[in-house]
């Protein structure tokens, strides 16, 4: 699930119980970086959020633009 809350990553969206933006999976996945490999590096993370992360990005396309731009 994500979700956003004020105090943690700013407001931004994140997957629940982490403090892991959403964005920042959205910009691996751009780059070509398989759902395996984001896996090892966020092991919080299950596989579902990766999809997850695929469907928001697909719904609130300017926000995630404007988070990555934001924080690269």
């Amino acid at each position: 699930m994500i979700e956003k809350k004020k105090i943690a990553c700013g407001g931004k969206a994140i997957f629940s119980g982490t403090r892991i933006p959403v964005w920042s999976i959205v910009k691996y996945l751009r780059i070509g970086v398989g759902d395996r490999e984001i896996l090892e590096t966020f092991p919080s993370l299950k596989a579902y959020n990766i999809d997850e992360a695929r469907e928001y990005f697909k719904k609130n396309k300017a926000e995630m633009e404007r988070d990555i731009s934001e924080n690269t």
